[in-house]
This record gives C-alpha cells, sequence and structure tokens, in this order.
C-alpha cells in the first residue's frame, strides 16, 4: 500500500499542482481551476459522509480499488481538458480518497497493536509522501520533453496501475473489518 500510494501521489499530485494550472490558462481558466479545486474538497465532504455510514465487510478492497478514481482528473486534463468532465473528475477523485482515507485509518487501527501505530503511521507517512516532491519535480521536465498530454496521461495509466497491482495482493483483497465492540452503558 506504502509503494502504490508513493506512485499514486507522485503521478496524482505532481500532474495536478504542476500541469493542471497550466492547463486551465490554456483552456477553462484560473476560475475554473479554483472551482476544480473546491468540487474536490466538497466531494472528499461527500465521501466522509458515506463512509460514516457505509462499512463493506471487504473495507480495504472497496477501498483500494476506489483509489483507480485519482487517475479520472489526470486523465481528464490529458484527454479532454474541458471544465465539465474535469469537474465530474474532480468530484469523483475527491470521494473516493477520502473513502480510501478512513478505511485505511480504520483498518490500521483494527490490525496493528497500539504500542506500535504511531510507527507504522509514521512509515506511512513517510512512504506516502516522500514520491511528492519527485513528481512535482520531473513534471515540468517530463512535459517539456515528452508534451503535456502524454505525460498525463502516463501518470494516469501510472496511477491505475500501481492500483491494480496493490490489489493483486491477497491480504489486500482478503482483508475483513472486525465487527464494531459495543461500548459499555454509561
Amino acid at each position: 500500500m506504502v509503494v502504490q500510494f508513493a506512485f499514486v501521489n507522485a503521478a496524482g499530485l505532481g500532474t495536478l499542482v504542476v500541469i493542471g494550472p497550466v492547463v486551465a490558462d490554456d483552456t477553462f481558466g484560473r476560475t475554473g481551476w479554483g472551482l476544480a479545486l473546491a468540487v474536490q474538497t466538497a466531494g472528499s465532504m461527500l465521501g466522509g459522509l458515506i463512509a460514516a455510514r457505509w462499512q463493506p465487510r471487504r473495507a480495504m478492497f472497496v477501498g483500494v480499488l476506489l483509489v483507480t478514481a485519482e487517475a479520472l482528473p489526470v486523465l481528464s486534463l490529458g484527454l479532454w481538458p474541458a471544465l465539465i468532465p474535469l469537474l465530474a473528475a474532480m468530484v469523483l477523485a475527491g470521494l473516493a480518497m477520502e473513502q480510501f482515507s478512513v478505511v485505511w485509518d480504520v483498518a490500521l487501527q483494527e490490525n496493528i497493536p497500539s504500542d506500535r501505530l504511531a510507527r507504522v503511521y509514521s512509515y506511512d507517512m513517510l512512504g506516502s509522501l516522500a514520491a511528492m516532491p519527485i513528481g512535482q519535480i520531473a513534471a515540468g521536465p517530463l512535459v517539456e520533453h515528452l508534451g503535456r498530454e502524454p505525460v498525463l496521461l502516463g501518470c494516469g495509466v501510472l496511477i491505475v496501475v500501481a492500483t491494480l497491482l496493490a490489489l493483486s495482493s491477497r491480504q489486500v483483497r482478503g482483508l475483513v473489518r472486525h465487527k464494531p465492540v459495543a461500548l459499555p452503558a454509561a
């Protein structure tokens, strides 16, 4: 999972943060870009509301599968850089990533002994976030050498492939949620 998110974060955030504003300047404008970012946040809020109610038995499988939606904004910018498709992609990506975030945090808390949880969270954050600046630094030179559309499409495919490889793990596919423990009455 940590390796998956090194690729997802480098490819997804590297393209959105660096290339997204350039695409916006060339097409639908900065106001549209701001709206796209706001819609992504609204999607995250909606994802959190859904996660509060919906708890599938094989939540890790569902959560990881939803990470493929992170490729939608990147692919949208590469294939069809227009505001309406991007808004749809951003809301879906926000919703999906919040679903995954909740699933991931719950899975760690249910399956990692409490005396090791902080260490596991630190490892997770380091591995998942360390590649982000690499993606952001590489985005500009890659666009200069390969072109904007090939970089966007390649990064979108990289997100999907990294996620499908994570789904190939039996531990990811087979992890089952623990039954909630009833708290004693006060």
